[in-house]
């Protein structure tokens, strides 16, 4: 299991007298270690290692509430492991084997066991053996049992023996010898136990006292008993049988573990009542005659087939420490990415559970509050962690529609258990991948309860105090155009003290981004939202803590409730903090989808792409058949496959005017795709179509006909808010549409929160001050360079951001003569076309650009992909300038702005492209688009770069 930085290490060793060195003697010994498993429901984990202490040999509590310590997933071949036999070695490490099996694909399922090795009790290595793969001549091999070890004096090795039985043949003891670093077994395993009748046996357990090894036993299938047999030299054969069992009952026994009571002379034969689920312990002071012992055992758990050590006092502490036990808990834990930078540790704090992350052993997020408050349980305070879950995450995923086509997610997780006063329970996930951490709330399903409602969760962030943000507040609801808002259309604050307050005075939406000092960067967001939960944000700063809040009352004019619930057992969606020394965690970060799933496969292929939009420069005026049909010229000869037709055609244009449009764009290649808005009932909006997509009834009958004339997406605009109810209408949406072979943009909406993975026809989404305002308002346009060298770094790291960009038009109207001044250059647009990110790009394009355009402009927008197979931050500072790479089949596309008064001067690190030529778009002289060809050449000390100087608002593009 990965370990965390050296400080970790250290905090180990401090614990660690007794740890690998000298062998502590009998003396020094305080207690035992029980390793056990619980049963053959492997889906409830109970085919796993468990752990137990005793202080005195007779009474034994289990450690993480009977949880598993080790998660057998991660070791087995099979996922599931049993009959655990733990040993301390002569170098005072411990040895543990167990049987890789999963008993509910059969009692002969199983070909193999696992080693684990720790020299702390607390962190195994392990290693999976598979009899029948390793050796040949093993095709009859049926099952794989019960293996245990014991060092041999002799041949200074560990020697594992266990039973295996082939074909129709009796089970037999084998045995072969330990390599060096007890990974793997030498030579051919042997026969090492044959009783003398030729019968079965099995659960061998070996015991030494005063020069003799004594071989426990159970005669499987005849007498389902323990016998003993003896022998002087472990490898001889040469075995003495005694014909008595040893067991103290009538029933049915098998795992028998034998060990020595600390400071006394008896030996404790405990074994394992499996058909009557008991666990019995006899005694003996020579190894032959036992007799029941004379005092209650007693467990807080139902062991199956285990073994027992004496532990030291340090041990038993540091065993404490990681696992806590029944009164006490656990008192705090910790779980580190798999490169051992990033770190998570998490504590209760008077019974408050809090967390706190460090990456390279500094502090990103300081003790940060935890907790959920339902409404049939308090998990926020007065709690207690019980247990703990280590487990590993392992995947990959392909999707075209992120700023990564093939994604490798590794990551560790760490899953603490509470319990309240009132005994309900409730898990706190983490799953930490180098840069980023992703956690939620796990609730379980009480006997009674069937559902929750979350009135309020204390998530919290406590950001070091001398951190700076860039944040973007939340809106009053109810408010602005047709009281449409809260839609995630804000301006930022850049770089502003921690105690800045938000606008309105409702906190800031996600992502929030946080400049730690010199130490780094800090990224948080949320996803996983879908119809099981709402929206989330963060309140403004309070004792130094940004806050977790519902949305307002007052959103969708007051319809649905602001507290999201839903069925149990269930869980809350992610919290995500993404972290870096530098920016480029933050800007290539897959943080978003690598936890959630898809919600449904979809039987359509969707294909996402460029397009032109009349409505974005000539407005509503435009949305008529005569220029509709300019902008499919336009699409054609751009080669876009899409152009979007916005509101109020279902009354200026018609649907048999749409009908007559499909047509025409038919024979260029050029698809309209067609606006809608969200709803009427919770707005103003008057901007038809209205009352469709809202109502499951009109809308799956307007998918119906969308369909049928070969529409292939939809645009849907103007939500306003985060509740619930919103959600599972967002979801609505995209589930029917897909039915229909629908792709879906939002506009006017939430921030999608993993949405590309989740849905497989949801192409992006606005949710940022988008390109109309600059439009509308010609402080858009001036702040247009500034807004832009901010998106990379927040909005867009989450999520597709359809920003309906790149103006080649100077000026922002129909004419290109009045209207709004556009600040920024033609290079600068250009490079907005790579550095935003969205599967379906809706250019702002004119049909007059075709003629006033720079013809180096217009390659470059034919050319330039929407769906990108890897992003590489190259340089840049929020709201300063951006120089952000991406790659497309074998094409790199490096595209800077700058938005600083004054020119920015770089060396580019650009050691991910191939040396070679390359072609430069960049501003020349007055309003000149340049195009060059430029060589790219590995330096003699380094590796390629490229010195460039990005003049104010302007910007360049790299193509090799």
């Amino acid at each position: 299991m990965t370990r965390c930085l050296l400080s970790l290490m250290i905090v180990f060793a401090a614990l660690s007298v007794s740890a690998k060195g000298k062998v502590p003697a009998e003396k020094d010994m305080a207690g035992y270690l029980f390793a056990y498993f619980t049963g053959n429901n492997n889906n409830k984990e109970e085919e796993a290692i468990r752990f137990a202490l005793s202080d005195n040999g007779f009474d034994y509590k289990a450690l993480n509430g009977n949880r598993p310590v080790i998660k057998s997933s991660l070791i087995s071949e099979t996922g599931g492991v049993r009959d655990p036999h733990i040993l301390r070695g002569p170098d005072n490490c411990f040895y543990m084997v167990v049987t890789d099996m999963v008993s509910a694909r059969g009692w002969d399922s199983n070909r193999g066991m696992v080693l684990l090795k720790s020299c702390d009790l607390v962190n195994w290595t392990h290693s999976a053996i598979n009899i029948q793969k390793k050796y040949s001549g093993q095709e009859n091999l049926k099952r794989v049992w019960a293996p245990q070890t014991i060092y041999d004096p002799k041949a200074k090795k560990f020697l594992i023996y266990w039973s295996m039985q082939h074909g129709n043949g009796p089970d037999i003891i084998y045995y072969a010898y330990a390599n060096k670093d007890f990974t793997d077994i030498e030579g051919t395993p042997k026969p090492f136990f044959v009783p003398q009748d030729g019968k079965s046996c099995i659960d061998g357990d070996i015991v030494y006292k005063d020069g003799i090894y004594h071989l426990f036993y159970k005669t499987e299938g005849h007498g389902n008993g323990i016998k003993v047999a003896t022998t002087k030299d472990l490898t001889s054969g040469k075995w003495t049988e005694y014909p008595d069992y040893k067991q103290q009952t009538k029933e049915a026994v098998e795992g028998a573990g034998t060990f020595k009571l600390i400071g006394e002379d008896r030996y404790i034969l405990m074994y394992d009542v499996y058909m009557k689920k008991g666990y019995d312990f006899t005694e003996s002071v020579d190894l032959q005659n036992f007799k029941n012992v004379e005092r209650p055992v007693t467990m807080n758990f139902h062991p199956r087939h285990g073994t027992v050590i004496p532990v030291t006092e340090d041990e038993l502490k540091r065993l404490r420490q990681k696992w806590g036990d029944a009164e006490n808990g656990i008192a705090d834990a910790s779980v580190c990415s798999p490169d051992g930078k990033l770190r998570v540790d998490v504590k209760t704090n008077g019974g408050t559970p809090v967390y706190n992350v460090s990456y390279n052993g500094v502090v990103m997020l300081e003790d940060s509050p935890l907790g959920i408050v339902a409404d049939y349980g308090d998990f926020s305070k007065d709690l207690r962690m019980i247990a703990r879950h280590d487990n590993e995450w392992h995947k990959t995923y392909v999707n075209e529609r992120i700023k990564k086509s093939s994604v490798k997610f590794d990551a560790n997780s760490l899953t603490c258990e509470f319990k309240n006063p009132k005994g309900d329970k409730v898990g706190i996930e983490f799953v930490v991948s180098d840069n980023d951490v992703a956690f939620r709330y796990n609730l379980a399903k009480p006997k009674e309860t069937g559902a929750a409602r979350i009135m309020a969760e204390k998530t919290g962030f406590h950001i070091p105090s001398y951190a700076t943000a860039f944040l973007t507040p939340q809106s009053d609801a109810m408010i602005a155009w047709k009281r449409t808002k809260p839609s995630y259309e804000e301006e930022y604050i850049i770089d502003a003290p921690l105690d800045t307050r938000s606008q309105y005075g409702h906190g800031f939406t996600f992502p929030g981004l946080f400049r730690i000092g010199d130490k780094g960067w800090v990224l948080l967001s949320e996803t996983g939202v879908d119809r099981n939960y709402c929206g989330s944000r963060l309140t403004d700063r309070k004792d130094g803590v940004y806050s977790i809040a519902f949305p307002m009352p007052e959103e969708n004019n007051g319809n649905g409730t602001s507290e999201p619930a839903f069925a149990l057992p269930g869980s809350t969606p992610w919290r995500t903090v993404t972290v870096g020394a530098d920016l480029a965690p933050i800007v290539e970060t897959t943080a978003p989808w690598n936890t959630v799933e898809p919600r449904y496969e979809s039987k359509h292929t969707y294909n996402p792409n460029k397009g032109t939009w009349s409505w974005i420069v000539w407005q509503d005026n435009s949305i008529n058949k005569k220029d509709i049909k300019k902008f499919i010229d336009l699409a054609g000869a751009m080669g876009y496959p899409y152009t979007l037709i916005d509101n109020y055609w279902d009354r200026t244009i018609g649907r048999d005017g749409i009908i007559e449009l499909m047509e025409y764009g038919k024979d260029k290649g050029v698809t309209p795709l067609l606006w809608y808005s969200s709803s009427g009932y919770w707005n103003d909006i008057e901007q038809s179509p209205i009352n469709i997509m809202d109502n499951p009834i009109t809308r799956k009958r307007e998918m119906d006909w969308l369909q049928s004339i070969g529409v292939k997406g939809i645009k849907v605009d103007f939500f306003g808010g985060d509740k619930q109810e919103t959600m599972r209408l967002y979801e609505d949406i995209l589930s029917d549409a897909d039915d229909h072979g629908l792709m879906v943009i939002f506009h006017g909406c939430t921030l999608p929160r993993g949405w590309e993975r989740m849905y497989p026809n949801y192409v992006g989404s606005e949710a940022v001050l988008a390109s109309e305002n600059m439009v509308f308002n010609q402080h858009f346009c001036d702040k247009e360079a500034e807004n832009a060298t901010l998106h990379p770094f927040i909005r867009n790291t989450v999520g597709a951001m359809e920003y309906g960009g790149t103006f080649l038009n100077k000026r922002l109207h129909r004419t290109n003569a009045e209207g709004n001044y556009r600040r920024t250059s033609d290079a600068f647009q250009l490079a907005l076309a790579t550095i935003y990110q969205s599967p379906a790009q809706n250019f702002a394009l004119t049909p007059n650009n075709l003629e006033d355009a720079s013809p180096h402009a217009l390659e470059y927008m034919r050319s330039v992909p929407t769906k990108w197979d890897e992003t590489r931050y190259v340089a840049g500072y929020p709201g300063q300038y951006a120089v952000i790479a991406r790659k497309s089949g074998g094409k790199w596309y490096v595209a800077g702005i700058n938005a600083r008064k004054e020119p920015v001067s770089l060396e580019l690190n650009l050691d991910f492209i191939q040396s070679g030529e390359a072609v430069v778009y960049s501003d020349g002289e007055g309003d000149a688009l340049l195009k060059n060809t430029v060589s790219l050449k590995n330096g003699k000390k380094s590796g390629i770069r490229y010195a460039v100087t990005i003049p104010s608002e302007k910007g360049f593009v790299i193509v090799k």
